[in-house]
């Protein structure tokens, strides 16, 4: 299946090891902070401070990636709700 760019169907986990001490966060594919990671946090990511993960097919899916980075704190940005 071909998914359109910015797709609700689409996630990504956003990897940043400054923030908070380290933390990574899910979004949906469209949500104005990724929009298929060219959004509003594209210009601002640094390779020094974070990266994007994905795409993935479902919202499990990218929870366990999430979960699975060792980050102090995991959760869902509010698009995902």
């Amino acid at each position: 299946m071909i998914l359109e760019a910015g797709s609700t169907k689409r996630y990504y986990v956003y990897e940043n090891w400054r923030a908070r001490g380290h933390k990574a966060i899910v979004h949906k594919g469209n949500c104005a902070f990724c929009i298929d990671v060219t959004g509003l946090s594209r210009p601002g990511t640094r390779p020094d401070r974070g990266t994007w993960h994905g795409p993935y097919d479902t919202k499990v899916e990218a929870d366990n990636v999430a979960s699975s980075l060792g980050a102090e704190f995991v959760s869902s940005h509010l698009c995902c709700y």
